[in-house]
């Protein structure tokens, strides 16, 4: 994302051992015959960091939840319901002294935002924006992208080079960012950050029902910008998002020096 640059990772917890065993038994009480045996299926073979990784994402995805974080300089909060492809979020930022808050609500037709501490002569920030979404040529213009997946996890796991678990709980490893871009880490990001932009570091956690519980990405210094750690946890899984149109009094069209501001975020 241009404004929040949020990232999310994820993993599953799967597959449980089964022991399945056979045995013979002859009416008479005599042995089994020499051609009998009794055999037990090998354990299933344990997910890889990546395979768990892969899974957590389409599980998360699949369903409604929240996510909440840290990111430079601001925060993330908000909740996204894939299926009827709707959000709600809150972006809060603040750099060079500037304090920027962009409350959204997002639908497949409409986009709202209450944009607070935007420096535009004029502006209210108390209403809410109606903005049309073809409008918006940077698709995460207010911190979030696509309403069905608005801090980009699908796109997660063409990014992984390495991921490790020991516990099926816990995922380590790195991002390379040069596959696939995500997140603060842009085209323009991978130039500067070379060979780095390759093994960025990233943990991922994941409940014990497979859904993913939390996700951090060290992002490292580069030009002028410095290291950056994303932060974000997740929860309420399956939960309904409520999107609430703002009554017309509360409502005024966005400007063109709004749409302006956003499409060079």
């Amino acid at each position: 994302m241009k404004i929040a640059k949020s990232v999310v990772i994820g993993a599953i917890a799967v597959a449980s051992l089964a022991f399945v065993a056979a045995c013979g038994d002859d009416k008479g009480g005599s042995s089994p015959s020499a051609g009998s045996s009794a055999t037990a299926p090998s354990p299933t073979k344990a997910p890889t960091g990546t395979e768990l990784l892969t899974a957590a994402i389409n599980k998360t995805t699949g369903a409604s939840y929240k996510f909440k974080g840290t990111i430079s300089g601001g925060t993330v909060d908000g909740a996204t319901d894939p299926a009827a492809g709707v959000s709600v979020g809150k972006v809060a930022i603040q750099e060079e002294g500037v304090s920027l808050s962009i409350e959204s609500q997002l639908t497949p037709t409409a986009y709202y935002a209450k944009i607070s501490g935007l420096p535009l002569p004029g502006f209210d920030g108390k209403k809410w924006l109606k903005l049309d979404p073809a409008k918006l040529t940077v698709k995460d213009a207010l911190g979030f992208g696509d309403p069905k997946d608005p801090v980009e996890l699908k796109s997660l796991p063409s990014s992984v080079a390495t991921a490790e678990t020991t516990d099926g709980k816990t995922i380590k490893g790195t991002m390379d960012f040069s596959k696939k871009t995500w997140g603060s880490v842009d085209d323009d990001a991978v130039k500067a950050l070379g060979d780095k932009a390759k093994t960025v570091p990233f943990e991922a956690t994941v409940d014990d029902k497979g859904n993913l519980a939390s996700l951090k990405v060290s992002v490292p210094a580069y030009g002028d910008t410095k290291a950056e750690e994303i932060a974000l946890t997740f929860s309420d899984f399956g939960a309904p998002v409520t999107v609430t149109t703002p009554a017309a009094a509360e409502v005024m069209e966005a400007p063109a020096s709004v749409y302006q501001m956003l499409n060079q975020a």
